[in-house]
């Protein structure tokens, strides 16, 4: 695949917006950072759709709890990877009004995003939506399905997961979860919770061709950008043409350039960094 090769002007308004979601990627990594520490591993990987933040498993140096996580098997370096002990159902609520808003519980973790009918439909059956609405179905399937859409059309609905573990399953309020399963529990809500910026949103912002790839349409890791800021100016290099506003096209060595300035500045600056440290 051909590479391409942008500058962008740090001061625009694109420039702007792509400092912000820069330091969104800092932040979502930095949380990640935070969790593995939490957790007592040494190591972690970022889901494929990730360009920053967004644990997909951990790596330990020490003896693992593997009544708290299960192995996912061994990278090419053969270090091990785990993830938390739980298992995952997906499912969709019907919100009571349109500003409403449910909150995260222990063991359910909610999408943010409001959708309409016309995006959740799909997830059930019509009588599971009669019997979680209390729609009464005629037997008559096109009348049954115009009173359904006619009445799901105004309403919203939002998304969740609901974490649990397969060796437990709580049937009495009276019955306490076991510590492991609490704690498995609450390590993978949060993980689910940690900030994460994908790839797709800085293709987005800078407008990027992705159509001419049609045989590969999924955005992964291997594919994302780069880039670095270097005399008030953004240097990305990027596998589909922009057309974002304000991005100049460079080719590779102005971007090499650049880049290779950029380290020779930051060496003389750690260098003139030690040297006053040692006259001190």
């Amino acid at each position: 695949m051909n590479k391409y090769f942008y500058r962008l002007d740090s001061s625009t308004e694109v420039g702007k917006k792509f400092r912000r979601l820069w330091n969104e990627c800092i932040k979502a990594d930095r949380a990640a950072e935070v969790f593995t520490k939490k957790a007592g591993a040494k190591t972690w990987y970022p889901d494929d759709a990730a360009f920053a933040g967004g644990v997909a498993c951990v790596s330990f140096e020490t003896e693992v709890n593997k009544k708290l996580w299960r192995s996912l098997g061994k990278d090419a370096d053969g270090l091990e990877q785990w993830e938390p002990a739980v298992s995952r159902r997906g499912d969709v609520m019907v919100l009571p009004r349109k500003d409403f808003r449910p909150s995260d519980t222990a063991t359910r973790v909610f999408e943010r995003r409001v959708l309409p009918w016309a995006m959740v439909r799909h997830l059930h059956t019509q009588d599971e939506w009669a019997e979680m609405t209390g729609i009464k179905l005629t037997g008559d399937k096109t009348a049954d399905a115009k009173r359904m859409d006619d009445v799901m059309s105004h309403l919203s609905f939002m998304r969740y997961v609901e974490l649990y573990r397969d060796d437990f399953e709580k049937k009495d309020d009276r019955v306490r979860m076991p510590y492991y399963v609490r704690e498995s529990i609450r390590i993978e809500r949060a993980r689910l919770l940690l900030p994460v910026v994908k790839t797709e949103q800085i293709y987005r912002l800078l407008q990027a061709d992705t159509a001419i790839e049609a045989k590969n349409p999924v955005i992964v890791q291997d594919q994302a950008p780069t880039f670095f800021e270097y005399n008030k100016r953004v240097y990305i290099g990027i596998d589909y043409p922009c057309k974002a506003d304000g991005l100049k096209e460079i080719d590779r060595k102005a971007y090499i350039m650049a880049k290779d300035n950029l380290l020779r500045m930051q060496r003389d600056m750690e260098a003139l960094a030690k040297s006053g440290a040692k006259g001190s």
